[in-house]
């Protein structure tokens, strides 16, 4: 995030159709780019007999040899698990080695979140974990995770994170292990001198294992299929940015909880530079539209006005104003199955919300 500079207040005007007196359907909101066809392809496929469990990959120009070595990760440690990769309009089309696994290919990009998004609505199993590209599995991870998420239809679990680099990738010689986060919905960057976070995870200094938490960070999420299309999944967001904050928050609104899975750990490769492009509009967009379906009014005009100003910033608000119709959709559906509101979440955590 760029440092704050003058605010600008920004409003959503609410087109002038009647189409918004009441919720829509899944059907009728997922309507975005081209996740329309692959929730049609994905919603209600037939559950097929494996260990109950899919496990979702995303993958966007990524090196060859790491995203089949990710796989194979995974394969090594829970071989009867159905394995989905997104191959995300790579420049060079993926392959995969692993002939068991699933390759979607998207011809235009959808972004990590729209991707992950994707790959959700091919999946055949009870629960998934969403992960990434560039990660290592402990073995024991698998019979350790689904005890604990097998019982609890209504939770998202996030998994422990073990730092990684592209020069060590041994998960035994690794030192430093994360577990959970915090929501920072806005304040200081404390790894970016002078910079600010808006709605972005914070690692925990300090956690117990099971314990509620307010974001997930790590890249390893478990999440019954069947809540994640309940609460909308992530099918709004646009390139990479918002996902986690967007998982966390609409599932404690809806009356679900996301707790800590402090012993299923995966090392995840921390890399200075992305192997793509990050277009910063698209990570405003998805903050803003957060706010709006999942705040009220006052709240989201509050954290909508916290961007600074420039092209971006113009480019993020042009697009909401394309989108209204969707965003303005969801947020009716998404207010007719939330049981709490976002006020009730910032008192949970504590968390302090900009005046």
């Amino acid at each position: 995030m760029a440092p704050m500079a003058k605010r600008e207040t920004f409003h959503l005007r609410q087109p002038e159709q009647d189409s918004f007196n009441k919720p829509r359907s899944l059907l009728q909101i997922c309507r975005l780019e081209n996740l329309w066809n692959h929730e049609m392809e994905g919603f209600g496929n037939p559950r097929k007999e494996s260990m109950n469990l899919s496990v979702l990959i995303t993958a966007h120009n990524e090196p060859f040899d790491e995203v089949q070595a990710t796989v194979k990760s995974i394969r090594d440690t829970a071989p009867g698990v159905e394995i989905i990769v997104v191959d995300d309009a790579s420049q060079i089309p993926l392959s995969l080695e692993d002939k068991q696994a699933k390759l979607v290919r998207n011809e235009d990009r959808a972004g990590v979140g729209g991707s992950r998004h994707i790959a959700a609505t091919h999946a055949t199993q009870d629960f998934i974990l969403i992960t990434d590209a560039h990660v290592r599995f402990e073995p024991g991870w698998f019979d350790v995770a689904m005890k604990r998420i097998t019982d609890r239809p209504h939770t998202l679990h996030c998994g422990s994170c073990i730092a990684l680099s592209p020069s060590q990738m041994d998960i035994s010689k690794a030192k430093t292990v994360y577990s959970g986060a915090s929501l920072n919905i806005y304040g200081a960057d404390k790894n970016k001198h002078g910079v600010n976070q808006i709605m972005e995870g914070v690692w925990l200094k300090e956690s117990v294992d099971d314990q509620p938490l307010s974001c997930i960070m790590g890249a390893v999420y478990f999440t019954p299929t069947d809540w994640f299309f309940h609460i909308g999944g992530l099918r709004l967001l646009k390139g990479w940015g918002a996902d986690e904050p967007m998982l966390a928050i609409k599932t404690w609104l809806a009356g679900g909880e996301v707790r800590l899975l402090k012993n299923v750990r995966i090392g995840h490769q921390f890399r200075e530079a992305s192997c793509y492009r990050t277009e910063h509009w698209k990570l405003i967009f998805n903050v803003m539209q957060l706010a709006i379906t999942c705040m009220n009014e006052k709240q989201a005009q509050v954290i909508c006005n916290l961007f600074n100003g420039g092209s971006e910033l113009l480019e993020a608000k042009n697009r909401i104003r394309e989108d209204a119709n969707i965003i303005l959709s969801e947020k009716h559906y998404l207010q007719s199955i939330f049981v709490r509101d976002f006020q009730w979440y910032v008192d949970k955590f504590g968390l302090t919300f900009p005046s």
